[in-house]
Order: structure tokens, then C-alpha cells, then sequence
């Protein structure tokens, strides 16, 4: 994983959920810097990464770095220092030159901006990633064996009731048709076809044409 510098900033937008809580040496994140900034030619220095976590506590790292025509390359190896408090994690990258460094490229030195064993050159502005926290740290065993159990018995009941509700859906049709069919026997009417020829049909009425048999 490759994060490019656009000037002083750095998006870490795409390791903003990569790492969970205890992770440790399991990811290695590149920063490709410009290898001038400003007059200055970054190659010499030495680069420090610091994070401070939900708790307010901090962990440093020196990073390796690699050198190319236009641009410095340096590699952080997460360590379980930067993942051991779930939550904001807040980077910050720092570049470092010696004194002696500072005096032989003319830069001033102030007082103010020691750091480390040298000058603070520049210090990269870095977006917020955050520390997941870990499966572990949340559900122990005897969690996990309580939530089987809840399913078991959530999955016996439902079994139940979905039998009580096809034999309540079957009584019920069987209980419509009768009711159906009692009703279609009182609007059966039977007539003669002259009988039938007489009247005026109801909507509501079965008209059953029957013959007349002479004794």
C-alpha cells in the first residue's frame, strides 16, 4: 500500500479502516514524498512517524526510506505500539535534518523547531485513520456459546409457530367453503322451464330448471 504526498498532505483515506486492535507487523504503509520541498533536498533527512491514539498515548517509529531522482520513499511497518488502543488514531510525519545538515544547505536553525537529535524540516499533514476494535475484545466464549443457544431456541419456536399458522390457514379455507357452500344452498331455487319463463331472476338466486314427471 502506496500513499503519495500532495505537498505537506497526506490522504490516508485508503488505510482509514485497515488496521484492528492487537494488529501488529501484519501491514507495511509506503508514503512517496516529494524529494524536494522547498529548497529542500529530502534525501538526507531522517524521517519519524507518530501516532497518538483515543487515549492520548503516543508511539514512534523511524522509518526506512529509499531514495530516487524525484522522490523519497519511506515505509512504515505497523507495529502492535499504533494498534493497541481501538478508535482515532492521529499520525503525523516528521522529517529531521542534522544541524550540521541545516548549516551547510544555509538554512537558518531555530531553537524552537528541535526535535529528535536534529532540525524539523517539515512535518506532513496526515488525514485521521481509526483502529478497529478486536473481535476478541468483544465477544468472549461464553458469548458466543449463549448466542448458539439463543438461535436454537429462537429457530424451535419459529418452527412451531409457522406449523400453528398452516394448520390455522387450513381451517380456515376448509371453514370458508362450508360457509360458501351453505350459503349457495339458500339461493338455490329449482323451476319449471315454464315457471322460469315467468319470472323476473333474481342476481342473488341459482335457478335449478327441473322436469315435471306425470304420476
Amino acid at each position: 500500500m502506496t500513499l503519495k504526498a500532495n505537498g505537506k498532505r497526506i490522504d490516508c483515506g485508503a488505510i482509514a479502516h485497515l488496521f484492528s486492535q492487537g494488529e501488529r507487523h501484519a501491514d507495511k504503509v509506503a508514503f512517496a514524498l516529494p524529494r524536494y520541498y522547498a529548497g529542500w533536498d529530502l534525501s538526507g533527512c531522517t524521517f519519524a512517524l507518530t501516532g497518538e491514539n483515543a487515549e492520548g498515548k503516543q508511539a514512534q517509529q523511524v522509518l526506512e526510506k529509499a531514495v530516487s531522482e524525484d522522490t523519497v520513499t519511506v515505509q512504515w511497518e505497523v507495529t502492535g505500539a499504533f494498534t493497541v488502543t481501538p478508535g482515532v488514531l492521529k499520525l503525523s510525519l516528521r522529517a529531521f535534518t542534522t544541524a550540521d545538515a541545516a548549516e551547510a544547505s544555509g538554512s537558518e536553525t531555530d531553537s524552537d523547531t528541535w526535535q529528535e537529535d536534529g532540525t524539523l524540516v517539515l512535518e506532513y499533514q496526515l488525514t485521521d485513520i481509526e483502529i478497529l476494535p478486536a473481535v476478541s475484545a468483544v465477544t468472549g466464549p461464553a458469548t458466543v456459546t449463549l448466542t448458539a443457544q439463543t438461535l436454537n431456541q429462537l429457530a424451535a419456536k419459529l418452527e412451531q409457530a409457522l406449523a400453528e399458522l398452516d394448520a390455522r390457514a387450513a381451517a380456515l379455507k376448509l371453514t370458508g367453503f362450508e360457509n360458501r357452500l351453505t350459503t349457495l344452498e339458500g339461493r338455490i331455487q329449482p323451476v319449471t322451464q315454464a315457471e322460469y319463463n315467468a319470472l323476473t331472476p333474481g342476481a342473488d338466486t341459482l335457478y335449478l330448471i327441473v322436469e315435471e314427471v306425470e304420476a
